[in-house]
């Protein structure tokens, strides 16, 4: 849920890009450690599905709502009555794949038409909302935003980006290391700031309505409507490594084939409880200089603390909060 506030000044909406192309990048280094094209008809092992009500709005997360077909994620929201609410939704959340600093690509058609939020978020591990990534999406006819939110602990970087985004398929792309975090659609950055969080954050998707953002869909709204996520990769973070050839993106704007890699495998169909909100954010250090210099003393301090932590970690697969947008 973004926020509400007035949008910034309309912006060139991002040009559509064919499906074979992939934003990519040069430094710092990525190294891939996610892959998926869902060309089978599980979820990859490393995700579940959303479950249970919406409490901030009209929806409730059906695993009904949640399909691999044609070689599609599909997320799904349709008007009929279940569990009290009246708009019944899919979500993922790919918690297994969560890591601090990263940068995390996907390909994907939003569904036009109003009161229909289409979101992308990096969660929080350990619940929370105060370091939320949050990329929303409403298709409203003539009146499309995209809501970036950047919390970071101890504040909030947002903006809403006007724009072409529903109904056509897009590639969006956040980086985030320690000295910056960024958003870019088909291969334009549309969103920075140097504010950075420091918690381990996985990627999700899911659709909602119903709150403040988003409101309620009405008769101009087609429905059952489906936000459709072609393929994701994610890679992590490597410090003053060169990018690999065929699988590390650079930082530069660029458009290239993308890398192979098996799609994972899902192993049975894994259930999450939903609640949470989620935070982020990507970008990229200079190269050299005072900057380089911060970024490399960070990764210490943080290697440092994880070191410190590691005794306390426990991973749990449902993990309910105040937000209901993480397992």
């Amino acid at each position: 849920m973004a926020a509400v506030c007035a949008p910034s000044a309309a912006q060139a909406a991002p040009a559509t890009v064919p499906a074979s192309v992939r934003v990519v990048g040069s430094a710092p280094g990525w190294r891939q450690i996610f892959s998926a094209d869902f060309n089978g008809v599980s979820l990859p092992s490393q995700c579940v599905k959303y479950s249970g009500p919406y409490a901030g709005g009209a929806s409730y997360w059906m695993h009904d709502e949640v399909n691999v077909s044609g070689g599609l994620l599909r997320l799904g929201i349709q008007r009929r009555a279940q569990g009290g609410k009246p708009y019944p939704s899919g979500g993922v959340s790919c918690y297994k794949v969560a890591q601090i600093f990263g940068r995390y690509e996907w390909r994907a058609k939003v569904p036009p038409g109003k009161g229909i939020d289409s979101y992308a978020t990096l969660w929080q591990d350990g619940g929370g909302d105060n370091h939320r990534t949050l990329v929303e999406i409403l298709g409203v006819p003539g009146k499309e935003i995209m809501a970036v939110t950047n919390a970071y602990g101890s504040g909030v970087a947002d903006d809403h980006i006007a724009g072409r985004y529903a109904g056509g398929f897009h590639t969006y792309a956040i980086e985030w290391t320690p000295a910056a975090f960024r958003l870019l659609v088909d291969g334009v950055q549309r969103f920075s700031s140097t504010h950075v969080s420091t918690v381990k954050k996985s990627l999700q998707f899911a659709v909602i309505n119903g709150d403040t953002f988003s409101g309620l869909p009405d008769g101009s709204t087609p429905l059952p409507a489906e936000l459709q996520v072609d393929w994701v990769r994610a890679y992590a973070y490597v410090a003053d490594a060169p990018a690999a050839a065929g699988q590390a993106p650079s930082v530069t704007p660029t458009a290239q084939v993308p890398a192979g890699g098996a799609t994972p495998k899902a192993t049975g169909t894994p259930t999450a409880t939903v609640g949470a909100d989620a935070a982020g954010r990507p970008g990229h250090p200079a190269a050299s200089g005072p900057a380089r210099a911060w970024a490399v003393w960070a990764a210490g301090a943080l290697a440092l603390v994880l070191a410190v932590g590691v005794g306390r970690l426990v991973v749990r697969r449902n993990r309910p909060s105040a937000w209901p947008r993480s397992p």
